[in-house]
């Protein structure tokens, strides 16, 4: 895994983006359940409210794939927005 530093400014088109594989905290409900449908239907309101505060963390593996290391959850309501 490759190590990149990406300003504020830095854009990865999102069909690049994908979850880390085995991160202890992506092994949750299936994201089709109504809890986790739910969820990115909040965390869409806020992102249209408030924008979105937080960024998405990823790591760069090559030149077409990057793992999502922090806000798989957020990512996903930005690509459903």
């Amino acid at each position: 895994m490759g190590n990149a530093k990406f300003t504020m400014r830095d854009r990865v088109p999102f069909r690049l983006l994908t979850p880390l594989p085995n991160h202890p905290r992506h092994h949750h409900p299936d994201e089709n359940s109504e809890a986790a449908k739910e969820d990115v239907k909040w965390m869409k309101i806020d992102i249209i409210n408030t924008s979105m505060i937080d960024p998405v963390r990823v790591v760069k593996v090559n030149d077409w794939t990057y793992h999502i290391i922090d806000g798989v959850r957020r990512m996903r309501a930005a690509k459903q927005l």
